[in-house]
């Protein structure tokens, strides 16, 4: 099983904006930072949601997501600026706060 592509969507107040990030041909092996979109600015109550998409040609059994290295991992690091409080909000593959 492998990533195929990855994409951080942005949404505020129901409208959906340019995508935070995007890798649309993501490949393991070449794991690289990307930067969001200039200009990109992400107000209190957006909503940003994860996705991740695998390929599973040939695979018989079930594909189960979690930290282990024999599942598979869709994980998403977002640096920001200026610095404040802030808290991890997570409820499975959704961020929620």
């Amino acid at each position: 099983v492998a990533w195929r592509k990855i994409l951080e969507q942005h949404i505020r107040d129901g409208v959906e904006l340019p995508p935070i990030g995007k890798q649309p041909f993501y490949d393991f092996n070449h794991q690289n930072p990307e930067g969001a979109l200039r200009g990109t600015v992400v107000m209190p109550g957006d909503r940003l949601i994860h996705h991740c998409e695998w390929v599973t040609e040939g695979v018989n059994s079930t594909v189960k997501f979690g930290e282990s290295t024999t599942e598979e991992m869709c994980f998403n690091f977002i640096q920001y600026y200026p610095r404040t409080n802030y808290m991890l909000c997570m409820e499975h593959s959704m961020l929620v706060c």
